[in-house]
């Protein structure tokens, strides 16, 4: 039984030379910021962090900016934020002082209320206070004060063991830890840094679904750690943190917690959704539950800023962990993920190239390479970059995420951070630098800062096309063994600065027998990783086009499915439409070995001589795909036509009836004989006529096609829909 597959690939033409990117590098100096690439706002305190979010509900994004001992909220107005932090009345923002709080805030809903609520510190004492604020379309003042947190409808705050030296409130962070769709709250404590008075503890407050959480009275907002019962958050008694981060590092749709213990050891403690039967958990780090990893010849960096990025820097689909160290070269590592640790390993400033990869400079001063670390992609190709802000002399630098990254970089001024395709580098920025999408265009902006400015420097899409959709056919039999994907005059152009450099196949849906095949050995030019069969990763830096033609897919399955396309951001769908001929599609089909060498000869070449005048000719590109696809239409629907009474019609001879026989009178003879005559030629010319007037519609009404052969499947606007080709 004959099969017919239908390729139809928004891709091809794109790969073709009507092709058009554009590019947009990232400035390197703050002198080169401006209204088209970032936003600005003016501050009268030195800024030490700045973070967005909707506090107020609005919809529109909040400015939260911490100074050394306040915190100013400044809610989004239609232009711009306000440039005061004194013009705050309540409803326009508020600002807390008194806090000693140049630490990172974070916001989240975590009661479910509509509104962000807004999580600080307080380092009036080495014990710390965590404080939750809730969120509200307006506040009683612009300036509030730990009066405000005694009302527990105001929100509520979680203090250190009194005369210790918890820090509670330095580390902290928000995600979804127990996937019930709500955010929780994680906080440790951080003894060492100050001083080793008090125990050390880790605490995870899960999200509420509306109301308030508990607090030990109804006069007060300190927040009831008795009430910790499993089932609305746990306590890991005894894991203390010099740095916190959170992310999906075991790929499971959870966020786990990573915590630098004593700047050596690191810990990662993995998200679960089963409830505890008590408010104490004591995981074993087994390589189920969490693992540990140490540092063999270096120590981590143990600050308060963001000390690890979680994100996929390689593309491989798992989600890789960077962090830094604070000497011997000052390093900056990148640990490819995996579906699974082990329960403890060791980790060298010699990374093995599948571990990961190190990023190293010689010391500047006393500052670090990096001490603030993100794994975000601010270029807009779906790749996690590695975003950092380090010394005075390489203040803020990022290296793009690709797929096979130098084993160690050496990040200097005059090096890679400095090819615009590669990375950036900004100076003389400060401090401050958060990730987020203050502009909402869906890439990350960078927020930065100087003493007297804050900067969004907006993500750059640094790949953009635009491409008419086309469509192809491609015909086979059941239990393909090897089908090129792409004809081998497909390419990608080099246009402008940077080269597309890599190109990610994968089966959607894929079953036992899906497998995506390449087909060369020229390792020279082709980088190939592939780890399972149903999807394929190829790099190149100089001719990822060319790769294209040795793509090739195999499968026994007899039902449609979808290949996705995706390489610098961009994704395509090559959909291979399964269609049942009908029995009279069958028969016909097996008649005409035309069309069926045709379609053979199309399922191995794909057409060389229409894929040639496709690619030499743009222009001729539409014309190139009707031509293809009405010669691979089932033949009955093109070749035999339906018999019907207008074509019986036409083969009609004159009825003989209609000349009597001779009479021997001629009189009667004379007179009837003409006029019969007559009557028999108006006849003739009423059939002709009638055939011709029917023909003539024929001509110009085609049988109706089966609705399997005329309807087709396209990627249109970012959805499939189904539209009647012919």
């Amino acid at each position: 039984m004959k099969i017919y597959f239908y390729l139809f690939s928004s891709i091809l033409l794109l790969f073709s030379s009507c092709i058009s990117i554009s590019y947009a590098f990232y400035p390197n100096s703050v002198a080169n910021l401006d209204a088209t690439n970032s936003y600005s706002f003016s501050n009268t305190e030195e800024v030490y962090s700045s973070f967005y979010c909707d506090i107020n509900g609005d919809g529109k994004t909040d400015l939260i900016a911490s100074s050394m001992s306040t915190v100013n909220v400044f809610f989004g107005q239609p232009t711009a934020y306000l440039t005061s932090a004194t013009a705050l009345d309540g409803t326009n923002g508020f600002r807390f002082p008194g806090l000693l709080a140049n630490i990172h805030t974070k916001c989240a809903d975590l009661n479910n209320d509509g509104y962000d609520d807004l999580i600080i510190q307080q380092r009036t004492t080495q014990s710390g206070k965590l404080l939750v604020i809730y969120g509200a379309q307006q506040y009683p003042s612009g300036t509030l004060d730990m009066t405000y947190m005694d009302n527990p409808n105001n929100g509520f705050y979680f203090a250190g063991v009194a005369g210790s030296n918890q820090g509670i409130g330095n580390n902290k962070a928000v995600g979804d830890f127990n996937g019930d769709g709500l955010p929780d709250l994680m906080f440790c404590t951080n003894v060492g840094a100050t001083g080793n008075v008090g125990p050390s503890a880790t605490y995870v407050l899960y999200g509420i679904n509306g109301g308030k959480f508990p607090t030990v009275s109804s006069n007060s907002g300190l927040y009831d750690s008795a009430t910790l019962n499993g089932q609305n958050g746990f306590k890991i008694a005894g894991l203390n943190g010099y740095g916190m981060g959170v992310g999906d590092i075991n790929n499971d749709n959870l966020i786990d917690i990573i915590l630098n213990t004593n700047q050596i050891k690191i810990v990662v403690v993995y998200g679960f959704k089963q409830t505890l039967s008590s408010g104490l958990y004591v995981p074993l780090y087994d390589g189920i539950d969490g693992f540990t990893f140490s540092l063999t010849d270096t120590s981590i960096n143990s600050n308060n800023n963001p000390l690890f990025g979680i994100g996929d820097f390689n593309g491989d689909g798992l989600n890789d962990i960077a962090f830094s160290s604070k000497n011997s070269g000052y390093y900056t590592f990148v640990l490819y993920g995996k579906d699974s640790f082990p329960a403890s390993f060791l980790v060298s400033s010699t990374l093995a190239s599948d571990v990961g990869f190190t990023m190293a400079d010689s010391p500047q001063g006393s500052n670090s390479l990096c001490v603030e670390i993100f794994l975000k992609d601010i270029n807009g190709d779906e790749l996690a970059d590695v975003v950092c802000s380090g010394s005075s002399a390489l203040s803020t630098w990022a290296i793009f995420g690709n797929p096979y990254p130098t084993q160690h970089y050496q990040i200097t001024k005059s090096s890679l951070i400095n090819q615009p395709c590669l990375g950036y580098t900004l100076d003389t920025i400060s401090s401050g630098k958060s990730i987020g999408d203050m502009n909402n265009d869906g890439i990350d902006d960078i927020t930065i800062s100087t003493p007297t400015k804050i900067y969004s420097m907006f993500g750059q899409h640094y790949f953009k096309t635009s491409s008419p959709l086309g469509d192809h056919r491609i015909e086979y039999s059941e239990n393909m063994s090897l089908l090129p994907l792409f004809n081998n005059s497909f390419t990608i152009p080099s246009t402008g600065d940077c080269q597309l450099t890599f190109v990610k196949l994968q089966i959607l849906n894929s079953t036992v027998g899906d497998k995506l095949v390449f087909n060369t050995q020229d390792t020279s030019s082709y980088s190939l990783r592939q780890s399972k069969d149903d999807e394929i990763f190829i790099y190149s830096p100089t001719s990822i086009g060319e790769s294209l033609k040795y793509i090739s897919i195999s499968s026994n399955r007899n039902d449609s499915f979808s290949v996705q396309v995706s390489y610098n951001g961009l994704k395509f769908l090559i959909n291979l439409e399964h269609v049942i001929p009908s029995s009279s599609e069958s028969s016909s089909a097996a008649s005409s070995s035309s069309v069926s060498s045709e379609s053979s000869s199309s399922a191995s070449a794909s057409s060389s001589s229409s894929a040639s005048s496709s690619s030499n000719n743009p222009s001729s590109s539409a014309s190139a795909s009707s031509d293809s696809s009405s010669t691979h239409l089932p033949s009955s629907s093109s070749g035999t036509k339906p018999s019907s009474s207008s074509d019986s019609s036409s083969n009609t001879t004159l009825p003989t009836t209609t000349e009597e026989p001779k009479k021997d009178k001629r009189n009667i003879g004379v007179i009837i004989g003409p006029i019969i005559g007559g009557v028999v030629l108006l006849a003739l010319v009423g059939v002709v006529l009638f055939i011709f007037v029917i023909k003539k519609k024929k001509s110009k009404t085609p049988p109706p096609l089966p609705n399997e052969v005329s309807m087709v499947t396209m990627f249109t606007g970012g959805k499939l829909e189904k539209l009647d080709k012919f």
